[in-house]
């Protein structure tokens, strides 16, 4: 069987990491030097809250050589977060081409979050069904590209300091109170789509009147106010709805007040 693996620059929920057997690549999290990775994420977002600055540093390769020469399967799809926003997948690369024995295909999902969790998660449920490495690899990219993918920001803010958009945007954001709906182009960097007042819009901009999904992903952090009607209005789009929240990789660039959507 062909193993998944992803890293958390999507967030995937427990249930469905076990389910498929996923593995899931940790990035780095400090706060000042201190490494926080393991703080619990409702006291991470608290932090966030009150003012205090994050960052993330890169997956190193000799970790992931050393997760894709621990497994026992010899077929690895790993999808990684969009390489227009990290160099996470460089990491990625340079340790498969250490790993003997093993065929190993890296995925640029050009997407974070839902987006790269949701392509991920489609894949796992292939490899599951009995997809072959070959079949899975040939059709990653055709999968990815099909995927649309929105977030929805209370506070641009944080994106700014993480150098993803220019100060301007998250300025005017902040001074007139709209929730930017943000998306990515072609070359997995994040482009603006529209801006809205209330979640509730956000709906009657992302969907088409006639169009119906297989799968849809909504991820959401701690403070996030994606209000329950909201979800069900999402849940009439899809065949499958899976809600999920969010981790401290993710909360680091989106800010603790946020919510992300994946349709396939």
């Amino acid at each position: 069987m062909v193993r998944i693996f992803v890293d958390d620059g999507g967030y995937i929920s427990e249930e469905t990491i076990k389910k498929y057997n996923i593995v899931v690549l940790k990035h780095p999290v400090f706060i000042k030097e201190k490494e926080v990775s393991g703080m619990g994420y409702k006291q991470f977002c608290d932090k966030l809250k009150g003012g205090v600055i994050s960052r993330t540093a890169l997956i190193s390769p000799a970790y992931i050589q050393e997760t894709y020469e621990g497994i026992e399967e010899n077929d690895i799809i790993s999808v990684h977060i969009s390489s227009g926003m990290s160099g996470t997948i460089n990491s990625a690369r340079k340790a498969s081409e250490s790993v003997k024995g093993k065929n190993i295909h890296i995925v640029d999902s050009l997407m974070t979050c839902s987006g790269e969790a949701l392509l991920a998660m489609i894949l796992a449920y292939k490899a599951n069904e009995g997809a072959t490495f070959e079949g899975l690899r040939n059709e990653a990219d055709k999968i990815r590209d099909n995927i649309k993918y929105y977030l929805v920001i209370e506070d641009l803010s944080y994106l700014e300091r993480g150098g993803r958009i220019g100060k301007a945007k998250a300025l005017l954001s902040s001074l007139f109170k709209i929730k930017p709906i943000l998306a990515y182009n072609n070359e997995g960097k994040i482009i603006p789509y529209n801006k809205v007042r209330t979640n509730m819009q956000v709906i009657g901009k992302i969907f088409n009147e006639d169009k119906k999904y297989k799968y849809i992903l909504v991820n959401k952090t701690y403070y996030s106010d994606l209000q329950d009607n909201v979800i069900e209005k999402i849940k009439d789009r899809c065949e499958n709805l899976f809600v999920a929240g969010s981790n401290n990789v993710i909360t680091n660039y989106l800010g603790p007040i946020a919510w992300t959507i994946a349709m396939y």
